[in-house]
């Protein structure tokens, strides 16, 4: 079981990674589906309005 405080450790650094990486397409797609999120909606919405794509870049995200 994952006690309330390391889930938001783990919230947090899932955030990040999208953060990290909003210039990939999986990233861009899960940051709009954060827009209305109460803790999160702010944020992406500031991360998709400073986020540039680059052609060419590829990424996988294996979880």
């Amino acid at each position: 079981m994952i006690r309330s405080d390391t889930y938001i450790l783990v919230k947090g650094a899932a955030f990040a990674l999208l953060r990290a990486h909003k210039s990939m397409p999986f990233a861009q797609h899960a940051l709009k589906q954060l827009l209305q999120h109460e803790e999160f909606g702010a944020s992406a919405k500031r991360e998709l309005s400073t986020s540039s794509t680059s052609k060419g870049e590829s990424l996988y995200l294996c979880v």
